[in-house]
């Protein structure tokens, strides 16, 4: 009876003791430092957070063992700087790097740290829920008769409603800066605008009825334009659509030249529509030229700048080629050779798969190569145009924004934020709009308090015309508050509930790429290995189909089974340091594959 009692209280001590530890609050999110924010330079926002760590690999010898999380949490303080914690059972947060423990409140609402720190969670705006469902009744949706099988999209409406479906001119870059706020209407109305030609148009609607181009001496709105071509661009780099981005690039490249007005371009420059206002400028081609390097695609009307040298499919070509003319000459297969036949076919498929792995990393690599060639001259231009205020600004900004998405922040692009920041135009502070404070500190309370006080406050009757997107508009021009399409409100409310809140960072180019160059090496002596070891099965094969009797085929197969499994160990280790690599730089954890043993080491004679 005496054990059965104790037995029963272990159980009940078991279950209030989980019941505790799961009733703790996680502390995982968004927070900001409200007090003791000691450390400098601190971000405007005193933005901090709290992320789950990812599970930690230890490698022993080619096997890869997953443990952990240990830490099993990462903390980001108001300076960017990191450091790994555990929650212990009582629910308190032990920081490792900075020696401190943080007791969270009961309502998980705040941590105070034992260094004198208080983090407060950044709970939803109380008004923004209510604002966006009201913005959102107000919006106006493009729908035109003419076109019945496109659906309504976000779109300004027409000044002459009479004679106009609507004002789709700039639909676009307002849909792509949706698409990157996290609305999927935004992404859907930018698919929509490409024909299956790959050419990009102005809007869904267009994309069908494909008006043609403005004559050359005449003002007319072209179907596309630089401005929303950098749309397009941020549109393919939220949603890393590598066929679209092939599909519109072909088209470009296919498309007639620049011949007679190409402004500062030089002529045969190519064009994003069939108008010389079309014009690749500046900075289009640099951005074409990362954006594909980060899709894993080539920008031929932009030069043939290859810093890795040719793809590895022409290696795997050449191998292919080699296998396939032995195969051909000999029509009937000598019946010990059929099973030797079946091991260089699996070789043959563990090439493809490695070279497939060393493409994906070359083209991470060429993503940080192109930047770093490029960036200097894209920020000079971005200096200037930064000069020109109104939607010019705007899409310089929208530029900046998505250099820094990509990974590719700096000093000096921050530089040229902070300028914008302290312009006066005609008495007012470009500062003041909550898309610049985005781009200069992300999502701040300064943001969502610019953007509540600019947008539509909630009226009874509200019938002003809906042809303004605000952000784009200088700071100095008073009628755009009252002009607000309302999807620039559902914008940057969605952009302070879903965006960054991080103050954008700046990348280390040369520590990324030494990093990737690291890999790429490494990388490079795996594929070679298994590149040995398909070119010494092709060379046996082919002794042995011409003299089987010259051969032991026990012997050979044994070998050649082992060649297979050698080969496709290294393409396991190879696809491993691929993904540790690609999701991981700058500062991945590489390990050594120099340390497998060498695939043309024992090689038999015959």
């Amino acid at each position: 009876m005496m054990r059965f009692a104790l037995a029963f209280l272990l159980l009940c001590s078991f279950f209030v003791t989980s019941e505790s530890i799961a009733a703790n609050p996680s502390p995982e999110g968004q927070w900001r430092c409200e007090r003791g924010c000691g450390c400098s330079p601190s971000s405007e926002s005193k933005a901090t957070s709290i992320s789950k760590a990812p599970a930690i690999n230890i490698i022993v010898g080619v096997q890869v063992t997953r443990i952990g999380p240990v830490p099993d949490l990462v903390l980001v303080n108001e300076c960017g700087q990191t450091s790994g914690a555990v929650q212990r059972p009582d629910g308190r947060i032990q920081s490792i790097l900075w020696r401190a423990v943080g007791e969270i409140s009961s309502s998980g609402t705040t941590i105070t740290w034992s260094n004198g720190s208080v983090w407060v969670k950044r709970a939803a705006h109380p008004e923004v829920k209510t604002m966006l469902q009201y913005w959102e009744g107000k919006t106006f949706k493009c729908s035109d008769r003419r076109v019945p099988l496109v659906p309504p999209f976000p779109s300004k409406e027409p000044e002459n409603a009479a004679t106009e479906y609507c004002d789709d001119g700039d639909a676009i870059m307002e849909n792509a800066l949706l698409c990157y706020a996290g609305d999927k209407r935004g992404c859907d109305t930018v698919r929509d605008s490409q024909s299956a030609d790959g050419r990009w148009w102005r809007s869904p609607r267009k994309a069908v009825l494909q008006p043609g181009e403005p004559l050359l001496a005449e003002k007319g709105q072209t179907t596309l334009s630089n401005d929303h071509a950098l749309g397009v661009m941020l549109y393919l780099s939220v949603t890393n659509d590598r066929n679209a981005f092939h599909r519109w690039v072909h088209w470009i490249d296919a498309n007639d030249r620049c011949r007679t007005f190409c402004g500062i371009s030089p002529p045969l420059t190519a064009r994003f529509c069939e108008h010389d206002n079309c014009t690749l400028k500046l900075n289009d081609c640099p951005l074409l030229e990362i954006l594909g390097a980060q899709l894993g695609e080539p920008v031929p009307f932009c030069g043939k700048f290859v810093p890795t040298g040719p793809p590895i499919a022409l290696i795997t070509k050449q191998l292919n080629e080699s296998y396939d003319t032995l195969i051909s000459e000999f029509p009937v297969v000598p019946p010990a050779a059929k099973e030797l036949k079946k091991l260089l076919d699996q070789a043959v498929e563990n090439l493809n798969a490695t070279a497939y792995s060393v493409e994906q990393l070359r083209s991470k690599l060429d993503q940080l190569l192109v930047a770093k060639a490029r960036l200097a001259g894209i920020i000079t231009n971005i200096n200037k145009t930064m000069n020109a205020k109104g939607f010019s600004r705007h899409n310089t900004m929208v530029e900046v924004m998505m250099l820094e998405e990509w990974g590719f922040g700096s000093k000096e692009l921050n530089d040229a934020v902070a300028t914008v920041m302290d312009r006066v135009e005609g008495g007012k502070k470009e500062g003041d709009n909550p898309y610049f404070e985005y781009v200069a500190h992300r999502s701040s309370e300064r943001m969502i308090e610019l953007a509540l006080q600019k947008c539509p406050p909630i009226m009874a009757v509200d019938n002003h015309p809906r042809t303004q997107w605000m952000w784009e508009r200088a700071a100095d021009d008073a009628d755009a508050p009252g002009k607000s399409m309302f999807w620039d409100c559902i914008f940057i409310g969605e952009l302070w509930q879903n965006g960054d809140v991080m103050d954008p960072k700046v990348a280390d180019m040369n520590e990324q790429e030494e990093a990737a160059r690291l890999a790429f090496e490494q990388t490079m002596k795996a594929f070679n290995a298994v590149k040995d070891l398909t070119n010494i099965l092709l060379q046996q094969l082919q002794k042995g189909m011409r003299d089987p009797s010259s051969i032991d085929w026990d012997q050979f197969r044994q070998f050649a089974e082992e060649r297979r499994q050698q080969a496709e160990v290294l393409a396991r280790d190879l696809d491993t340091l691929r993904q540790k690599i690609t999701n991981n730089l700058p500062g991945a954890d590489l390990f050594d594959l120099s340390r497998l043993p060498n695939p043309i080491d024992r090689i038999p004679h015959w």
